[in-house]
């Protein structure tokens, strides 16, 4: 019978008690976003830093502007966040060609860009960047999109 439920069975490689861990719950993973407001060689140390360090995903923004400024500072209580470097002080790297090239420097993590915006490209063009940049990473690219 077609609408007969079927029992669904995870796939081994998410079983840990194929493993040998026991629970049968899955790992614990984590990921971090990161600015990109550092030049590129800070960057890519940083991404190498996070992949050494075991993290599991790492994003960048889809902002054509980074979202702070001196305004903003000036108008505003510090945030906890807060590095004292605004985009008025150095680079705000485009999101989809910097996690094209972080995602070429390292070998393990994935990532991609958090999350894109949905307004500022056509589909076919984003779905051409994705694959691109999935070929670049072996596989390790995830796809966000979102309304702004």
């Amino acid at each position: 019978d077609v609408y007969k439920r079927q029992r669904v069975t995870r796939p081994a490689m998410c079983d840990n008690t194929a493993r040998g861990r026991g629970s049968g719950m899955l790992p614990f993973r984590l990921g971090i976003n990161t600015d990109q407001h550092l030049p590129w060689a800070e960057m890519l140390a940083r991404w190498q830093l996070l992949e050494a360090l075991g993290v599991d995903n790492v994003w960048v923004a889809d902002h054509l502007l980074p979202w702070w400024t001196d305004d903003f500072h000036r108008t505003s209580q510090q945030v906890p966040w807060d590095d004292g470097v605004t985009g008025d002080d150095g680079p705000f790297l485009e999101g989809w060609t910097l996690v094209s090239a972080l995602m070429a420097r390292t070998t393990r993590i994935r990532g991609g860009v958090l999350v894109t915006d949905n307004l500022f490209r056509h589909p076919a063009i984003v779905a051409k960047m994705a694959a691109t940049v999935d070929q670049i990473s072996g596989g390790r690219f995830e796809l966000g999109i979102g309304a702004g």
